[in-house]
Formats: structure tokens, sequence, C-alpha cells
């Protein structure tokens, strides 16, 4: 049995599902949605991001995937002094750090969002369409809360 086989017997269906290659065609996916979909909470989410982001800002991620939500940033000319991105697709991280990897200020963690390390203080938390993929979604809420700066 192959490493990815073997690995995907110990995840959650969620979990195997993005390990099956869909990081390839997710952002093309992601933009058919957001058009369909989420037009108008898109705009907000740009709108909320504009408002929160200094060039001191701190950023973490929780299931940043393909970057999607890194590039809004960008988009937005926004600078920070930091973003963390996790996701636990080996894929999905491969696809945003081919985007982001040279951008500075940015760095990836492959990790399960219940278990992997955090930095000492965030300003900025993200998480778009993830907790109903996490087991236990209020104790992630609450361990990256803890970490949450007291003005983030």
């Amino acid at each position: 049995m192959g490493d990815r086989e073997s690995m995907s017997k110990n995840l959650t269906p969620v979990q195997a599902f993005y390990h099956l290659g869909h990081a390839r065609w997710y952002d093309t996916f992601r933009l058919l949605w957001t058009k369909i979909v989420e037009h108008t909470l898109e705009k907000d989410f740009l709108e909320a991001l504009r408002g929160s982001i200094t060039p001191k800002t701190t950023i973490v991620e929780i299931g940043c995937g393909t970057g999607i939500n890194i590039q809004r940033i960008l988009s937005l000319k926004k600078r920070f002094q930091r973003y963390t991105a996790i996701d636990f697709s080996t894929d999905m991280l491969a696809v945003a750090k081919q985007k982001f990897e040279h951008q500075e200020g940015i760095s990836f963690i492959e990790g399960d969002a219940r278990t992997v390390a955090l930095p000492k203080t965030i300003d900025l938390i993200l998480c778009t369409w993830v907790l109903s993929h996490i087991v236990e979604p209020s104790a992630v809420v609450n361990r990256f809360y803890k970490k949450l700066h007291k003005d983030g």
C-alpha cells in the first residue's frame, strides 16, 4: 500500500476528500461559487478585511486551502506583518505555496487545527468554509481565541 493510501486510512471523510487531488480544480470551483452564490458576502468580507488589516497585523488562517484569502488580501493591496496559513491537506497547501511562497511574511503549516503550534498572539483569525469540516469546532475556536490579541 502506498503512503497516500495508508495515510488516507486515518483521515476523516472530509480530509480524505481533500486528499484526492481536488486541489487542482478547487480555485476554479471557488471562483464560480463566489460569483453565483456569495457575491454579496464577498463584497462585505473584502470590506471587513480592508478595515481590519494594518502593516502590523499578524494573521492566522485556519484551513487556508489553496490560498484564496491570501489572494483576497493581496488584491486589496493591504500590507501585514505576518500571515500563517494552516491546512491539513498536502495538496491544497502545495497549490497555495506555489502561488505565494515567495511572498514576504507568509508561512505555511501543514497540520491539524486542533494541535498545530500557534503564534504567541494573533491579531486576526480567518476561517472560511472550514468549521463544518472540523471535529469539535468549538474546541478549535476556543483554542485560537485564547491566542487572539485583546484588540483582535
